[in-house]
């Protein structure tokens, strides 16, 4: 604590420094015995040591090395954290980094020069950074909040397009003639409503430079200009229709309301890919899905791995089951009866798994219990899905695998796919257009924003999901929606309606309050699935 009082400053600069430059073996060593740490108060007051003194050198940038080395330092803290799972991600995030002014593509122009020399087989290690002023934010992710990685993925998206229209250029100057989607700047899908995922499929199987275009939707036979509302309504259509139970491509685990892979599925493969190339598309052009991931999907598209942790967010049944048993303090063996194998039945039929060689011969005790259950979780979460999860990881690559997504931790990863859960109305009114005849200032809209203050926490997601299609926010609030309330008519007994594709709330001009509060909330209530379309 003594490090957070001014006077401590210079003594702080020059410990970050000693732990800068220490050996790869010691820094591990450190890594380690901070993830074992355990007390959450005393990693959040280092965190917040280090955060007081790397905010003071960010707001000048004037010594770029005493930056570097605690930045560097603090990272040591955040890999630790990584492992021990200690403290929540957030408390890395710096508001002086993460300030809007901050001019972020000098540092992601320098992250590519590094993962440049680092391709050319040059020894980069944290040392040479330093002493050679090679500093960016870009290689410490973690101090990043989720808007400010956004930006940089913008930048990344729009290299990556340009890129791929320079080299398709090349490629067909002397081989092949020009197509109109080779050089657009868009990616066209043409869908018929009736054969969505067929048509979706065939189109997307595609070069995965082209999926990184922008996206715009054509329904066939259908008129109109896709200016975002027919893209949010394709990706509404497609998600309900893949996760529906006649594919039988995923379990729901209804207690929890979660979705994972069924390892058994008869679907193609193709279909398992098809779904992380729609979530890697809705990344890039920024539309916010209504799925339902358990936690651990997106730690495994980041490369992390499985630990019963992970288990806990899919079946909290066999987690409590795992807990009991590696707590408990009588007889292992005799009392549970279980051996390295696991038996299932599966479309009515009996199969064993060994969970090592000759696993039913092993019985569980306690002093291999802890093996047991590490490698149950990897079977459960890895082995028996991995096919399809392989075939959804390699989708979703394709379209996210550009060097910027190296920048988000699965949490981050759910926000750009899902949105944020936090929710702030107050910045969603700021943000609120309104149409056809209202204004801020209109009765009625006065009456709706009094209505969504009394609302509760679930009834203000049920709102939010009802005129959206979804009960979450972009990546940096609700200020970041578009969102429009529109007169619908005059007073009458009909209920407020939505077009989710556009964020386009209609309500009627009521003649009380009373009566949009009863209507509006009866229309959420009756609604389902996407909302009214």
């Amino acid at each position: 604590p003594m490090f957070l009082d001014p006077c401590y400053m210079e003594l702080f600069s020059k410990l970050t420094v000693i732990l800068a430059y220490l050996p790869e073996d010691r820094k591990e060593t450190i890594i380690n015995w901070l993830s074992k740490l355990g007390s959450a108060d005393s990693l959040k007051t280092i965190v917040q040591i280090f955060q007081q003194y790397i905010t003071i050198n960010s707001l000048n940038m004037e010594n770029i090395k005493e930056l570097h080395c605690s930045i560097e330092a603090l990272d040591l803290v955040s890999q630790a954290n990584d492992i021990g799972r200690i403290i929540s991600h957030t408390e890395f995030y710096n508001d002086a980094v993460n300030n809007p002014e901050m001019d972020l593509k000098i540092h992601y122009k320098v992250w590519l020069d590094i993962h440049h020399l680092r391709a050319q087989g040059e020894l980069i290690n944290s040392a040479r950074l330093i002493d050679e002023n090679l500093f960016s934010f870009c290689n410490y992710s973690w101090i990043m909040d989720p808007s400010t990685k956004s930006y940089i993925l913008d930048i990344d998206s729009a290299f990556s397009m340009n890129q791929s229209v320079r080299e398709t250029m090349v490629s067909h100057a002397f081989f092949n003639p020009f197509s109109v989607n080779d050089l657009s700047p868009y990616l066209v899908l043409r869908i018929h409503r009736e054969k969505i995922v067929e048509d979706t499929l065939n189109q997307l199987i595609l070069d995965p430079k082209v999926l990184k275009k922008p996206l715009k939707v054509e329904f066939v036979g259908e008129q109109g200009i896709d200016e975002g509302g027919v893209k949010k309504e394709f990706f509404q259509l497609i998600v309900k229709e893949l996760f529906d139970p006649k594919y039988g491509m995923f379990d729901f685990f209804e207690d929890i309301r979660v979705f994972y892979f069924n390892g058994h599925s008869f679907e193609s493969k193709l279909k398992f890919e098809l779904i992380g190339c729609i979530l890697g598309l809705a990344i890039y052009n920024r539309v916010i899905l209504d799925v339902h991931f358990p936690m651990v999907v997106y730690r495994k598209l980041a490369g992390f791995p499985v630990d019963l942790e992970d288990l806990k967010g899919v079946n909290p049944d066999m987690y409590r089951s795992f807990e009991k048993l590696l707590t408990y303090t009588g007889d292992v063996e005799n009392d549970f009866c279980f051996t390295f194998q696991v038996v299932r039945e599966v479309f009515g039929e009996i199969k064993t798994y060994e969970l090592k060689p000759n696993g039913d011969q092993i019985p569980v005790t306690a002093d291999n219990r802890e093996e047991f259950v590490k490698l149950y979780t990897e079977w459960y979460l890895n082995d028996v899905c991995d096919e399809v999860f392989q075939a959804f990881h390699k989708g979703f690559h394709n379209v996210a695998g550009g060097k910027a997504f190296q920048l988000f931790k699965p949490e981050e990863l759910e926000q750009l796919v899902c949105g944020e859960r936090e929710l702030d109305f107050h910045e969603l009114e700021k943000a609120t257009e309104y149409e056809d005849g209202y204004t801020k200032d209109s009765d009625i809209v006065k009456y709706f924003w009094e209505i969504v203050y009394e609302y509760s926490e679930e009834q203000k997601r049920a709102l939010l999901a009802f005129a959206t299609g979804s009960d979450r926010s972009p990546i940096g609030g609700l200020r970041n929606l578009e969102f429009f309330i529109l007169r619908h008519g005059e007073d009458s007994d009909r209920l407020p309606t939505a077009h989710t594709c556009f964020n386009y709330l209609l309500i009627p001009e009521y003649s009380s309050k009373e009566k949009l509060k009863e209507r509006l909330t009866l229309a959420i209530n009756n609604s389902q699935g996407f909302g009214l379309l």
